[in-house]
């Protein structure tokens, strides 16, 4: 069982990473089988229309929707209809590659859905390494990529290709963001050879046999959970020991002040001296009236 802190976002990457292929609304299984092992070489842009959009109708207009900037939560609207008319053109042409190279087009359609719900729903996603996920032992956990996929994402963001590529460059910073997309990612290797294929250094490696059957990897990621132990406190998630350190110092601060403000209790020889001050009517406090005192007081 995992903890999270109660305010927040409900929609955190932790649940919209977890989305897979088959869970959305477009679902490339569902394609007809004659459009997924066609032996009709079609446009790059009806298999975008067919398996994105599920129309095989070129004349079909196909819906478009903007996402309003002041918008404070993700649409109903199936998130490839917010799908630029760019990112259209780009998934076209990558569709037209793969199916030259022998590729399985399914990596494109996951790089297609994952450009789509970035347009639709990436404001709204609250950061996974945010401090606030705890284990049910209040161990917190913290998500990265496995080495190899680190080493791509490295290779990848300091090249230069990235600065030229007709994939969009604040999406390919999201997908390789370990906080926004670690539990659910693309191929990187597969992103690489696009990034590179569609850039000015126009590429022209062939993709291989590597990529000629699509398989989903689930949990393709490392889970660290910290040696400490945590509890969330006014929103915030604190170390335990620490926090008990804090409880000790409040408590100790607490009897301090509660001794200070009481008054010390009384002694057999405080009691006495009290009454025979009150007997003598004397207004002394610091000590036992003298003899000669007692003697002329009592001539009065």
């Amino acid at each position: 069982m995992r903890v999270t802190e109660a305010n927040v976002s409900p929609l955190t990457y932790a649940s919209y990473g977890r989305v897979k292929t088959s869970d959305l609304k477009h679902d490339p299984d569902s394609i007809p089988n004659s459009f997924q092992k066609s032996t009709v070489t079609i446009s790059g842009e009806a298999h975008m229309r067919q398996r994105l959009f599920h129309s095989d109708n070129p004349s079909y207009r196909l819906p478009s929707k903007i996402l309003h900037p002041s918008a404070l939560q993700s649409s109903s609207e199936p998130a490839v209809n917010f799908l630029t008319q760019g990112d259209r053109v780009v998934l076209s042409k990558i569709y037209k590659f793969a199916e030259e190279q022998g590729a399985d087009l399914a990596y494109v359609d996951v790089l297609g859905y994952g450009l789509a719900n970035y347009r639709a729903s990436a404001r709204f996603l609250s950061p996974l390494n945010n401090g606030q996920d705890l284990d049910s032992k209040g161990h917190m956990l913290s998500y990265r990529f496995t080495d190899k996929d680190t080493a791509t994402i490295k290779r990848v963001l300091a090249s230069d290709a990235i600065k030229t590529t007709e994939l969009d460059q604040g999406f390919i910073k999201f997908a390789m963001n370990k906080d926004y997309s670690v539990m659910n990612h693309h191929d990187f290797e597969f992103m690489e050879k696009v990034i590179n294929k569609f850039s000015a250094k126009g590429d022209e490696s062939p993709l291989g046999a590597r990529f000629a059957t699509h398989t989903y990897v689930d949990k393709n990621y490392s889970v660290h959970a910290s040696k400490e132990t945590y509890k969330f406190k006014n929103g915030k998630a604190q170390v335990v020991d620490a926090l008990l350190d804090l409880g000790r110092k409040a408590k100790g601060k607490t009897g301090a002040s509660k001794q200070s403000a009481s008054a010390p209790p009384e002694t057999l020889k405080d009691i006495l001296r009290r009454i025979i001050f009150k007997a003598m009517g004397s207004n002394f406090r610091n000590g036992l009236p003298s003899l000669a005192d007692f003697l002329t007081r009592g001539r009065h």
